[in-house]
């Protein structure tokens, strides 16, 4: 069960951010939709530079709780403060917000990423068992898939209320994946 909470965190992050960050950031940040499309683009950018770099580093992390734990750790209240921040429109100018929602961008996933791709190295350090390297796989897609449904029809529900629905949403998934990744861990 705490092994599936694992992925029930980021699965709730990801579903969200997919389906509503660019609504957000044009219809209630009030971004320009060619600067809020930038903004996803920095997001895939980063991924492709913060990936591997955490991972060749989880790979050589050496700690008496193992490689990945420690970083899943460190990452897990971060991970949850910029996905909260990430749903907040500041008081500020369009290139001041601009410029916030990109460091927000860099930091969620670095944070996410540090998160998760520990986590899926995990199954294979917590056993040699093909079966039950696949029982806890079953748990992680399981805890993903409910938790994104979940995540979703929270969404729904608390983005009919506008920038403030938005942003007690992200109040609450930074709780619950900040929450879900401790509990694994």
């Amino acid at each position: 069960f705490s092994y599936g909470l694992g992925d029930a965190g980021t699965g709730l992050a990801a579903s969200q951010l997919g389906f509503y960050l660019f609504v957000f950031f044009t219809a209630i940040a009030r971004l320009d939709p060619i600067v809020a499309g930038s903004l996803l683009m920095i997001i895939k950018v980063w991924d492709g530079v913060n990936d591997p770099a955490i991972g060749w580093a989880s790979d050589r992390t050496r700690s008496r709780w193992g490689p990945r734990l420690p970083w899943m750790l460190f990452a897990a209240l971060p991970l949850g403060i910029s996905l909260s921040a990430m749903w907040v429109v500041p008081d500020v100018g369009e290139t001041s917000k601009i410029i916030y929602y990109a460091l927000m961008s860099i930091l969620l996933m670095t944070s996410y990423t540090a998160v998760n791709l520990p986590y899926a190295a995990l199954s294979t350090e917590i056993t040699s068992s093909i079966k039950t390297r696949t029982r806890l796989n079953a748990a992680r897609f399981t805890g993903s898939i409910l938790a994104s449904l979940s995540g979703l029809i929270l969404a729904w529900i608390l983005t009919q209320e506008g920038e403030a629905g938005y942003k007690l949403m992200g109040q609450i998934t930074g709780f619950l994946v900040t929450f879900a990744t401790l509990m694994c861990c």
